[in-house]
């Protein structure tokens, strides 16, 4: 799979920078939501629920935010767990 990555990199994207980013987010939010979807039928609700809180977090805020708002997210659910 790297190997394809490596290999084919640069032609998939050219082809992904002409789809418009539109297009681009909400395939990412379907993808991700089919995603919490199987991971909501298959774990407990405590384990589910911090992948789609960090999601969350990621759509309304920057990367670089949303990705500390899950880990602060993580942390605060692991220091009660304890």
């Amino acid at each position: 799979m790297i190997c394809r990555g490596l290999v084919l990199g640069n032609s998939l994207l050219g082809a992904l920078q002409h789809y418009p980013r539109g297009v681009l987010g909400v395939l990412l939010i379907v993808s991700g939501g089919e995603l919490v979807l199987v991971c909501r039928d298959q774990l407990a609700p405590r384990v589910w629920i911090l992948p789609a809180l960090t999601a969350a977090a990621r759509l309304a805020f920057p990367l670089w935010i949303g990705f500390l708002a899950g880990w602060a997210i993580t942390c605060v659910a692991e220091g009660k767990k304890k």
